[in-house]
């Protein structure tokens, strides 16, 4: 996988530049795979500079290595599962780096990535459970949007100026609110209805609520594995859930900031547990 995340060029827009550039991550399964890959990367680039009288060159600063587990650790897991009790999921890849790679050249390795399974079908929160309490007079961010075309990216110019973290922590943040508000809009179908959208952004938790219409943001049958946001929920937020009073619902998400630093454990289903009161 190759993604361009970096485009550069001149200052001026009635100017050709001299020089442009662009910077990139290359992902693969396996070593052979990125050596072969770096390659064919050079070859492009220079073969595209050429065919336009250019000069084209290429930097590769290495990452971590390839991540592969032993298929002998692999098969003696599998086998002691059972025993503790636990099943094994369906086959999931990642082209993710990690530094415990580095140890593959030392001994043979596997990584586990944990799942924890919540099946509840209901979108009320279990009282049962420790809330931590957020102001909801005091967001860091609440504005109106118009249900139209033009409102998730209004809403993701505003989530972005709210705070300064991580790049991984505000990209996640800015794709779900994107997607939540992509969501009612293409359930609002041309309603002109209105929607709020609030964040609370403090130093352990990242909070953004989508407040609208019910018929706008509540679940069916027919999204459970078929709805792109609820799958980037899934993947993305410790917790998200759509919470009806009345006429209106409240579509939220959280995600922890020491945990997104720290390693990630994948949750599977809707998360419900809040730290913050709707």
């Amino acid at each position: 996988m190759l993604t361009v995340g970096v485009l550069w060029g001149g200052a001026a827009e009635n100017v050709i530049p001299p020089t442009a550039g662009a910077r990139a991550a290359l992902r693969a399964y396996r070593p052979e795979d990125r050596r072969m890959l770096r390659e064919m990367v050079s070859e492009v680039v220079a073969g595209i500079a050429t065919a336009h009288g250019c000069e084209g060159s290429v930097r590769i600063t290495p990452g971590e290595p390839a991540l592969q587990n032993d298929a002998a650790v692999v098969a003696r897991a599998r086998e002691l599962l059972p025993a503790a009790g636990l099943a094994r999921a369906a086959e999931w890849r990642s082209c993710g780096s990690d530094d415990f790679a580095f140890f593959g050249a030392l001994a043979p390795i596997r990584l586990v990535k944990g799942r924890i399974r919540n099946d509840v079908s209901t979108s009320r929160r279990r009282e049962s459970e420790q809330v931590m309490p957020i102001d909801p007079l005091q967001p860091d961010l609440a504005m109106s949007l118009t249900l139209d075309p033009y409102a998730p990216r209004a809403a993701r110019y505003h989530v972005a100026q709210v705070d300064r973290p991580s790049p991984d922590l505000r990209d996640a943040v800015v794709l779900l609110t994107s997607e939540l508000v992509t969501r009612a809009v293409q359930h609002a179908h041309a309603s002109g209805a209105n929607m709020e959208l609030r964040a609370w952004m403090p130093t352990d938790v990242v909070r953004v609520e989508l407040r609208a219409p019910r018929q706008h943001l509540e679940l069916s049958a027919e999204d459970n594995g078929r709805d792109y946001s609820l799958l980037l929920l899934d993947e993305l937020a410790d917790r998200w859930s759509v919470d009806e009073a009345g006429q209106d619902a409240c579509m939220w998400f959280e995600i922890d900031r020491h945990l997104h630093m720290a390693a990630h454990v994948e949750p599977q289903g809707r998360r419900e547990k809040s730290l913050a009161s709707p």
